[in-house]
């Protein structure tokens, strides 16, 4: 799952685009794989859920790490049939601050990381479009545009 990150609404010179970084390692270890990154703390949110239970799933069912994992995961989620809980609504809402997050399961440290660094994503530098994508997303071109993705100092509408 790599949710698109874009920010049509955006107006005037942008200094930093506000996504979160979604991944999962061993304590003290770099991640294994390339973080998910969205500029929707709603579907960070949901990421790492799906990362939680993912772990909780593979991981022996009496184990007492997989179950806490399992009943975060649910807290975590927003995917329909689950819901809100003012426990959710906290964690929304410190996200939205730009608070980070971090929950341990196991070995395992699962987080969201707020981060505004212009460098970790590309950009359609159509000042009307806006798209912002992670680095790592494989299309060379914007999907509302067509126009190609550019690096931050190629972006004319970023300050």
């Amino acid at each position: 799952m790599t949710p698109h990150v874009t920010t049509p609404a955006l107006t005037g010179t942008v200094t930093a685009v506000t996504h979160f970084h979604v991944s999962d390692a061993y304590a003290g270890c770099l991640p294994e794989t390339e973080p998910i990154v969205t500029d929707d703390p709603v579907l960070a949110m949901d990421a790492l859920a799906h990362l939680l239970s993912d772990w909780a799933e593979a991981t022996e069912p009496d184990d007492s790490d997989a179950t806490g994992a399992a009943a975060v995961a649910e807290i975590y989620c927003s995917c329909p049939g689950h819901g809100h809980s003012a426990e959710h609504s906290d964690v929304l809402a410190r996200l939205e601050r730009g608070a980070d997050l971090s929950e341990t399961a196991g070995l395992r440290v699962f987080e969201i990381a707020v981060c505004v660094q212009l460098d970790c994503l590309k950009y359609c530098p159509v000042s009307d479009c806006r798209t912002v994508a992670s680095i790592t997303e494989v299309d060379a071109r914007c999907w509302c545009c067509g126009a190609d993705f550019v690096p931050w100092d190629g972006c004319s509408w970023l300050g």
